[in-house]
């Protein structure tokens, strides 16, 4: 279930969430997903963002698979730089004006 932007723009505004970081979690998914998968704690280790390096990938389509996810928010932890914010983003509007354009 998707959220209004205004809900995340308010979490950002009180440090709750990020720009850029892994996607957001329910916490009933955080927990079912943690239990199948217990290295699944460590994308904590940053914030959650508005933006994350999955949504730029075409091929996981951000689908409710915990593997998938937690891979993207790894790559995303281990190469934290401020290029990778800015590239995430950029990717993230492109891939959202395509799908404008063909849709």
């Amino acid at each position: 279930m998707k959220t209004a932007p205004g809900f995340h723009l308010v979490n950002i505004v009180r440090c709750d969430l990020s720009w850029v970081g892994p996607s957001v979690e329910a916490v009933q998914q955080f927990k079912r997903h943690q239990a199948r998968s217990p290295p699944y704690r460590h994308r904590l280790v940053v914030r959650p963002g508005f933006f994350s390096w999955g949504e730029t990938d075409p091929q996981s389509a951000m689908n409710d698979d915990p593997c998938g996810k937690l891979e993207h928010d790894f790559y995303f932890i281990k190469n934290f730089s401020l290029w990778l914010d800015a590239l995430t983003v950029l990717r993230v509007a492109y891939k959202s004006m395509n799908r404008q354009s063909s849709g």
